[in-house]
């Protein structure tokens, strides 16, 4: 199964013994005196790491990906002067996209 994972470092010291005692079914990996959990991640949050990826790094979002969003609410932020959209249906932001970056991701995802 192609999973992707996120890990959780455990550092005080408190925590890390709760973690080692508790008998929960955790996968945990024991690295250089940190003991490290992995945790598989859903879907619907790796599609929105992505998403904010994209934006964040300024990069023309896939179609495939622009597909899976409102489109209500990306010709607002299109008539806001906030995206702008190419020819192939991708979109990236536009400098003043970018200055208000975090609370375009909040409605693109909300």
């Amino acid at each position: 199964m192609n999973n992707f994972y996120e890990t959780v470092q455990i550092k005080n010291p408190n925590k890390w013994l709760n973690s080692v005692l508790d008998d929960d079914e955790k996968d945990f990996y024991y690295d250089n005196s940190v003991f490290i959990e992995f945790k598989v991640i859903e879907k619907k949050s790796r599609l929105e790491e992505i998403i904010m990826t994209k934006l964040r790094l300024n990069k023309f979002m896939d179609v495939e990906l622009v597909d899976l969003l409102d489109k209500k609410i990306l010709t607002e932020l299109e008539n806001e002067n906030l995206i702008i959209k190419n020819n192939l249906g991708e979109i990236k932001l536009t400098v003043e996209g970018q200055l208000v970056l975090n609370s375009i991701v909040y409605k693109i995802l909300a």
